[in-house]
């Protein structure tokens, strides 16, 4: 099972929204939220003149390399704080089991913010027991139940919660 870091953020923001996602149903995609996530990203990535790099299941916004790596993830805002930081983590993760060692930072670039992402020993327990559950969730016969949360309106996916 590809488990990528829209995978993590998922898993910590809605596990219905993770099923849906992991059993290949697409949000969708003229959603207005996408759409500006997709522009604030672009402009993001012209700008510095980076692009995005692929690893395993994971497209990481922007690497920087010298003399401290870094990894920044671009965002169009900060609601979704604690779930982009288990995703960051997620990434600094995967590098550091290929020997890659990196700062991580979540950019906002609509709020002029940069937050430092670290990766502590405890991190890593919570994000191998969250590979876990993701491979359970995936796996469940039936969508998990809806649970109302305040973001959900902004959702690509809320059509399949609407009641």
């Amino acid at each position: 099972m590809r488990i990528g870091g829209t995978s993590i953020q998922y898993y910590f923001t809605c596990h219905r929204e993770l099923w849906l996602y992991m059993n290949h149903i697409d949000p969708i995609q003229d959603d207005e939220n996408i759409m500006i996530g997709r522009l604030i990203n672009e402009k993001s990535l012209q700008k510095r003149g980076k692009r995005e790099v692929t690893i395993g299941d994971s497209k990481i916004d922007i690497f920087q390399s010298g003399k401290t790596s870094k990894i920044i993830e671009v965002k169009k805002s900060s609601k979704l704080l604690g779930p982009t930081t288990r995703q960051l983590q997620y990434y600094i993760y995967l590098l550091s089991k290929q020997g890659i060692y990196v700062e991580g930072e979540i950019s906002i670039p609509k709020e002029r913010k940069r937050i430092p992402v670290t990766l502590k020993d405890e991190d890593i327990r919570v994000l191998e027991n969250a590979i876990s559950d993701i491979q359970r969730i995936a796996r469940m016969e039936n969508i998990p139940e809806y649970i109302k949360k305040p973001y959900c309106k902004g959702c690509a996916y809320r059509e399949f919660c609407e009641v």
